[in-house]
């Protein structure tokens, strides 16, 4: 099960995208929330995907303790080691404290940072991209702003109980 999400700068307000009965996160001020896939040639797009893992039921990235929070972030390091991935740290959300674990990487396509994080099983990753021209074919690299920007929005993350 994989949901797509795409956000993308614009002059418009802040908007809350609200996966029922899941999570909720709001862009930061100026981007523009879509329940589809954006193509914007000078703003970054930011992808979402859930997929459930049935043996990782009882698991949850935030009340894990530090030896399995370190396997978590190894794990997912090793699927992102053939895309150059590189480990910058963890967002934590901040109403509910949900840790994000947050890599750069590169792949055929160009660079774009990826942060993911698990609970009851469910993955939650979010992919954050600027493509390079009209083309759509390749990313650019994101400005130090559209990073900040990235980690702003994770901050608001907020599970729906």
């Amino acid at each position: 099960m994989a949901l797509c999400l795409a956000l993308a700068l614009s002059p418009a307000l802040a908007e809350t995208y609200v996966q029922p009965g899941v999570f909720s996160i709001t862009g930061p001020d100026g981007w523009s929330v879509a329940d589809s896939l954006l193509m914007n040639e000078s703003a970054p797009c930011v992808s979402i995907e859930m997929g459930y893992y049935p043996e990782q039921a009882d698991f949850n990235l935030f009340s894990a303790d530090a030896d399995a929070f370190q396997d978590y972030a190894n794990r997912l390091l090793v699927r992102y080691a053939d895309r150059s991935g590189q480990y910058l740290g963890v967002v934590y959300s901040t109403d509910s404290s949900i840790p994000f674990i947050l890599i750069g990487a590169s792949d055929a396509s160009g660079p774009f940072l990826y942060a993911e994080t698990m609970a009851r099983g469910w993955a939650i990753g979010l992919r954050c991209y600027a493509y390079q021209d009209a083309t759509f074919t390749t990313y650019r690299a994101l400005t130090d702003t559209e990073k900040a920007q990235f980690e702003q929005m994770l901050l608001t993350f907020t599970p729906i109980r």
